[in-house]
């Protein structure tokens, strides 16, 4: 019933002005319902990103796109999050006192001269001292990891320290440096990591120290869910921590310590379906409309923070949607229509890796070859007068050569400045063509650069420039027509940037 309520005006509005093309009240309309404060930032997995998609389907219908037939929508993600049922906690009993004049051999560690000590038990707090790593790092867990009782052992630097015989480590928790020269961080990112940890897979737990080097939101994004194409390989192997100092010193200041620990690693569906969304316009020429030009852009944001802070995410994804249907109002104009078809597809779960145009790819509705290039938006409606584009780096250059030509043509300013290998945001690997890179499909992303207020929650729809924003829209759908009308063959496929790592998924 609310996507019914939402979407239904915004239905009217678009087939009122069919004959007017574009305006900015429409314009706007499609941009308060995509990224106004009732999407709460379209985070995955909520009904709000739910009723986004469905309303972008009932708006994009309204303008004559029609769904292509034949495809799966819905992107299969589960989130995993692990659950801290317990504190960390490190328990020792110092050994008996031991008296000179009574005789015998003096414990090797931990005695005491006075009356002995009742057990001491300290706890650690998850995030401050202590961490695991998401399920994605290492280990595949069990549903329930459990350590109790395990005694603690120092092993030495991750990657230097030999491999310890089962019997030595077996039920122990066992402490490891990290690399020299790598933080935590980055020892779990390397590719060695499985190596290294193999040979104390017999342990109870292995713990790597460093987590004071690890940045404070690199910790925070630990301890959220992490979300997996598909249900996790379950494999037994030890949890991993990463430890503070002031944890690893408590760890090892008494021979006899135990640890116990208790968590659950939990997969869940999403409360409600993500969704891949994907509208075709037929081209004017039946000798051309076959081949397919992919405009594409994010659904999806941020949704709300750690804090509670709502991130509308209005320009940063929104303004990318919404310029697709203003693109589709101003070429189903049978005068505008190009002679190759188009297909607009709004994809899920780009903020959680570009996972949703990485399952798109998997099974585009159309086939590969019939694909002539891709042009994806991410944001449209901020800036000074420069567009951004990156995906021509170690490439073909025929469809930014295309492109580059149409914006000669224009008042807008084209930029290549980011499209480069050492760019330090690695931006041409961080948009969602490179999965169409990856599958030898020419493609590249154009943004309008960043702001005060990008990927913040002040980046408010009341914050927009319409006029430059209509302004682009119209470049956008001229460039778009360019590449479309464009003679067969002229479009040369390509492969990705090789130093762009695309990570393949397990399904």
């Amino acid at each position: 019933m609310l996507v019914v309520v939402w979407a239904a005006p915004l239905a009217a509005q678009t087939a009122a002005s069919r004959s007017s093309g574009l305006d900015t009240v429409q314009l706007r309309a499609w941009l308060t319902s995509i990224a106004g404060p009732a999407s709460q930032g379209r985070a995955n997995g909520s009904a709000e990103h739910a009723r986004v998609v469905a309303t972008l389907r009932e708006a994009g219908r309204a303008l004559g796109l029609r769904p292509p037939g034949g495809v799966e929508t819905r992107v299969p993600l589960r989130r995993v999050e692990i659950q801290y049922d317990r504190p960390l906690a490190l328990s020792y009993r110092p050994l008996p006192r031991w008296d000179p004049r009574v005789g015998g051999t003096p414990p090797s560690s931990g005695f005491t001269f006075g009356p002995p000590l009742v057990t001491h038990d300290r706890h650690f707090l998850p995030g401050w001292d202590w961490v695991m790593p998401p399920p994605d790092v290492w280990p595949r867990y069990e549903d329930d990891v459990a350590v109790s009782g395990a005694t603690v052992r120092y092993v030495g630097r991750l990657g230097v320290a030999a491999a310890e015989r089962g019997d030595t480590i077996a039920d122990r928790v066992i402490v490891l440096d990290p690399p020299v020269n790598l933080t935590a961080e980055e020892a779990l990112a390397h590719d060695s990591l499985g190596t290294w940890l193999a040979s104390f897979s017999a342990a109870a737990a292995i713990a790597i120290t460093g987590l004071d080097a690890v940045d404070p939101a690199v910790r925070a994004r630990w301890l959220r869910p992490v979300w997996t194409m598909g249900p996790l390989k379950r494999e037994r192997r030890p949890p991993l921590f990463v430890l503070s100092r002031r944890t690893t010193r408590a760890l090892l200041l008494h021979p006899d310590l135990v640890m116990t620990a208790s968590l659950r690693v939990r997969e869940r569906a999403p409360s409600a379906p993500i969704e891949n969304l994907s509208l075709l316009l037929p081209g004017r020429a039946p000798e051309s409309s076959r081949e397919v030009i992919v405009l594409s852009a994010p659904s999806d944001g941020l949704g709300v923070g750690p804090d509670g802070s709502l991130y509308p995410g209005a320009d940063d994804g929104g303004s990318g949607a919404a310029a697709l249907l203003g693109v589709a109002a101003l070429l189903q104009d049978p005068a505008q229509r190009p002679a190759r078809s188009v297909l607009f597809v709004w994809h899920a779960a780009t903020e959680l890796g570009l996972l949703g145009s990485d399952w798109w790819w998997r099974q585009a509705p159309v086939p590969l070859d019939r694909i002539a290039a891709v042009i994806n938006v991410e944001r449209l409606a901020r800036g000074a007068d420069t567009l951004y584009a990156v995906g021509a780096l170690g490439t073909t250059s025929s469809l930014a050569d295309l492109v580059t030509a149409y914006a000669g043509q224009s008042d807008l300013t084209l930029s290549w400045a980011w499209d480069t290998p050492d760019d330090p945001w690695q931006r041409p690997c961080r948009s969602d063509h490179v999965r169409a890179l990856a599958a030898g499909v020419p493609a590249l992303t154009i943004n309008s650069g960043v702001h005060a207020d990008w990927r913040r929650p002040t980046d408010h729809v009341e914050r927009i420039e319409m006029s430059r924003y209509v302004a682009r829209i119209q470049w956008l759908a001229g460039a778009v027509r360019a590449v479309a009308e464009a003679p067969r063959g002229s479009l040369v496929r390509g492969s990705a940037p090789s130093s762009c790592e695309i990570p393949e998924r397990r399904p």
